[in-house]
């Protein structure tokens, strides 16, 4: 399933109200066993957009409308909070505009446990803390959202408030779960692309999935029933994996750099930095440059424990394009090569082709339309170079998706072709990619307007003929 988060930037003074921009939170990858159903939220309408609300005084009041459409394929719930709340003082008396400012959201489906018009104090602000949630919004529905604001009037000066700002986040996120499940959500980002998963109260991972960044170069793999906790125990509300610049990596080992330093990062609901644990391990994923990788070496990640590089277990089979090892928790890794194992399988992969097919319609020479590479196949050259037999895995990802899977034994110095097919390809532009080669190939009809304008207007010329000659039959 596919969640979708975006976050809306509102600014506010009791002079003059200016909105930040509007900005997309979260594109959430799909668990690998939820099929092809899709969660898709879309915002759109007048308080979609920054709004911009100039000196406004104690009895003002207006609303704005934000449409929350589902675009996807499967219903789901949208949780609203609030995040970033900045207030700034415009006298010396302290800052006072929030005590005054008051919100309230309307809509169709909605469910809250708090009582309205309410201040930004009372707002929630944590995507856990559910008080705030529309559902279900079914796949292709459109809602309409209402917020109307107040600045309220008490009946005295209200001076305090003077030149005072006002600033927060009003965020949105749809999950496939509302607020009665228990269930809380995991936000990770690898790379700047997000993901969110289910976890249940303890921690517990619902569905395995995967946690990728956008050009699947780091990848987080957990399996179903992975718990993840901080040292507090508690469930954390965002994973991190950032790219750092360690300028002595995998100093003091005997090995080669193959990639940047990762650092992976936790946050509890506070947004304060946590140390956290995955029970079981989860398998982590570093692309590598096959090119770089030394002749006889094999490719390890390593974490740095305590200032000091350690490598992560190495049984291997070994591929030339990434590094992969179990990591139970968050900390520095990056991908080296070494030469210090007697024995070792690593698979190398070269030649990767594809080969579409072409079916006519009607007669080869006089066609009425052809479709191109609807099905086809995809060959690639794999080599085992290491001095031990091996048993790989090798996938073929077709826009970003595995859909086959071979498993090839290779004895050392063996080298295959290996062919998959595809079939049922739909139209359009697509890339297919094994290992780190990659083709891309268009699926497409040709059809003979040329052709189809005669074939319709010889009949047509045939029916009046025939018109013609009966008329005149009848008329003899």
């Amino acid at each position: 399933m596919t969640r979708t988060s975006f976050r809306q930037g509102r600014s506010l003074t009791a002079l003059l109200l200016v909105a930040s921009m509007l900005a997309p939170l979260l594109f959430i990858s799909a668990p690998v066993s939820a099929g092809d159903g899709v969660m898709n939220l879309t915002i759109g309408g007048s308080g979609s957009a920054p709004w911009t609300i100039a000196n406004i005084v104690p009895g003002d009041n207006g609303t704005e409308i934000v449409e929350l459409r589902n675009a996807g394929m499967i219903d789901g719930y949208v949780t609203i909070w609030f995040s970033e709340v900045v207030e700034t003082d415009g006298g010396t008396d302290g800052a006072h505009l929030a005590e005054h400012f008051l919100l309230t959201p309307s809509s169709d489906n909605m469910s809250s446990t708090i009582g309205f018009p309410a201040p930004i104090d009372d707002m929630p602000q944590t995507s856990s803390d559910r008080s705030i949630c529309i559902g279900p919004l079914k796949a292709g529905e459109t809602i309409d959202l209402t917020w109307a604001w107040e600045f309220f009037d008490n009946g005295s000066p209200q001076n305090e408030a003077q030149g005072d700002g006002l600033s927060f986040n009003i965020n949105y996120l749809m999950t496939a779960t509302g607020p009665e499940d228990g269930v809380s959500w995991l936000v990770i980002d690898v790379l700047g692309t997000l993901t969110v998963v289910a976890l249940n109260a303890t921690g517990y991972v619902q569905e395995a999935f995967q946690a990728t960044d956008a050009n699947g170069t780091v990848v987080l793999e957990f399996a179903a029933g992975t718990q993840i906790l901080t040292e507090n125990g508690t469930v954390p509300e965002w994973l991190v994996v950032t790219e750092s610049v360690q300028e002595e990596a995998l100093n003091g080992t005997n090995a080669t750099v193959l990639s940047p330093t990762y650092v992976i990062a936790a946050f509890d609901q506070n947004n304060v930095s946590a140390n956290v644990s995955f029970s079981p391990g989860v398998s982590l994923v570093i692309g590598i440059d096959p090119e770089a990788l030394p002749e006889g070496f094999v490719p390890g990640v390593y974490q740095l424990i305590d200032g000091v590089w350690v490598r992560l277990n190495d049984t291997g089979p070994f591929y030339s394009w990434y590094a992969d090892a179990d990591i139970f928790g968050t900390g520095s890794y990056a991908a080296g090569a070494y030469d210090d194992r007697d024995e070792y399988a690593l698979l190398e992969i070269s030649e990767l082709t594809f080969k579409g097919t072409k079916k006519v319609f009607w007669w080869s020479v006089l066609p009425l339309f052809i479709k191109y590479n609807y099905k086809g196949s995809v060959s690639v050259n794999v080599s085992n170079v290491g001095n031990a037999p091996g048993n790989f895995t090798v996938n073929i990802v077709l826009d970003g998706r595995v859909i086959d899977t071979v498993e090839v034994h290779l004895e050392a110095g063996q080298s295959e072709q290996v062919t998959y097919q595809l079939d049922g390809v739909r139209r359009g532009q697509h890339q297919v990619t094994v290992g780190s080669l990659e083709e891309q190939f268009k699926t497409y009809t040709w059809i003979n307007w040329p052709l189809i304008w005669a074939i319709a207007a010889i009949t047509i010329l045939i029916i009046l003929v025939a018109y013609g000659i009966r008329r005149r039959q009848e008329s003899n």
